[in-house]
């Protein structure tokens, strides 16, 4: 027969293992349970992970991007043994934790899993020595079901299925045993329409809306094929005109422009943003607000300036954008003809 006393001890000992409060000796493993991820372009690859069990210390995770070879790819340069300057990569994204420039390192609450930093942009050893290359991110105490996020990058070429590879491997502050390379494979998007948006909308003019073309701003698009007027967008906010992935291969023109400020008048620009935007997975903007000041008025004001061109090289579903200062795509050659002001007049009535 037990006595009390063992009844005791064996529901205590019973309810210190089932307390994850409470340190428990040697290293838990951090078990992956998918290796592969595949997705479109532009989506996120998630990689699950389970822990032995829970550990009141947060565990941090070194992630290297390899070679054919499995071999660690820097991310980076030293800047003359000063700082650290990181590659621009490819075919997937390691947003930066904004800290970065103050060395300061973020909770794992901040993390949560999706955000990185490099060991040499962070300068700090306080998560362990991480070396030369890779990114790291960190996990909270007490958590036993862990995910890896990782964005992948949409762009506007026709790239064809690749693969990227990378270790999850741990860091010297040994709080969880892990070495793992993981595979992500990335599609290309299945539909590479491109989509040129262009919007001013704000309250920086009172209470007049901006967006209201009589007694707003009225701004537009153009678009020209081969130096062919072939489409526009004349009475939206934004404006928006899409070239098709079968649209022939051609040099395209973007012309954006703003036709009249109505009388308006205001300090500053106009906040123009000319946004290109592929089946969603990619997304470019370029801000033209300094070419369009509010009382300088617009083409139909008398401001011939009020006008700026943009250049698209079509090749199937690669869309290759240069601005017109960009001499690889303008170089050597004449300014296609607008259509007249007159013609444009005609338009913007119908």
């Amino acid at each position: 027969m037990l006595s009390v006393f063992a009844i005791v001890g064996v529901l205590l000992l019973h309810s210190c293992e089932d307390d994850d409060t409470i340190a428990k000796e040697g290293k838990p493993r951090l078990v992956l349970q998918n290796n592969t991820a595949t997705v479109t372009e532009g989506e996120t690859a998630v990689f699950n992970m389970t822990l032995d069990y829970a550990v009141d210390t947060k565990i941090d995770l070194r992630i290297d991007i390899l070679d054919d070879n499995n071999n660690p790819v820097p991310v980076g340069e030293v800047l003359n043994g000063n700082g650290f300057d990181l590659f621009e990569l490819d075919d997937i994204d390691f947003p930066i934790h904004p800290n970065e420039a103050t060395f300061q390192v973020a909770p794992c609450s901040e993390l949560s899993g999706n955000m990185y930093r490099s060991w040499f942009g962070g300068g700090e050893f306080s998560f362990g020595y991480l070396g030369g290359s890779g990114y790291y991110t960190c996990y909270d105490p007490f958590e036993e079901n862990l995910q890896l996020s990782i964005k992948t990058k949409g762009d506007l070429i026709e790239n064809g299925s690749r693969s990227v590879k990378l270790r999850i491997s741990s860091t010297s502050n040994l709080k969880a045993t892990i070495d793992e390379i993981i595979t992500i494979n990335i599609e290309d998007s299945p539909i590479e329409d491109l989509t040129i948006n262009f919007n001013w909308d704000g309250n920086y003019l009172g209470t007049t809306d901006v967006c209201d073309i009589n007694t707003g701003l009225d701004m537009d698009l153009e678009l020209y094929q081969d130096g062919t007027f072939v489409a526009f967008s004349y009475n939206d906010c934004p404006e928006s005109i899409t070239i098709p992935v079968n649209a022939p291969n051609a040099l395209y023109r973007i012309d954006a422009s703003l036709w009249t400020t109505n009388g308006n008048m205001a300090s500053g620009n106009i906040p123009a943003i000319l946004g290109f935007n592929k089946n969603n997975t990619f997304s470019e903007q370029q801000d033209l607000s300094n070419l369009f000041p509010i009382n300088d008025g617009g083409l139909n004001d008398g401001n011939t300036n009020a006008i700026t061109s943009v250049f698209i090289e079509k090749i199937g579903a690669t869309y290759i954008i240069k601005d017109s200062n960009d001499d690889l795509i303008i170089s050597g050659k004449a300014y296609p003809k607008v259509i007249s002001f007159d013609k444009k007049k005609q338009l913007k009535s119908q």
